[in-house]
């Protein structure tokens, strides 16, 4: 995400697990309104439905 310009981490030293944290808070805040689903642990899918 970060090579295409989509998301920067805001100077962590762990982007990753930066991403992963922040799409899982949006996941639990929104449910099925966020912009992505849980599918398995460590991956996630676009939801269609919070398109």
């Amino acid at each position: 995400m970060a090579e295409q310009g989509l998301w920067s981490s805001p100077a962590g030293k762990t982007p990753h697990a930066t991403l992963y944290a922040a799409m899982q808070r949006e996941v639990a805040a929104k449910g099925d309104a966020a912009r992505f689903k849980k599918v398995d642990r460590g991956l996630f899918a676009f939801n269609k439905a919070g398109a």
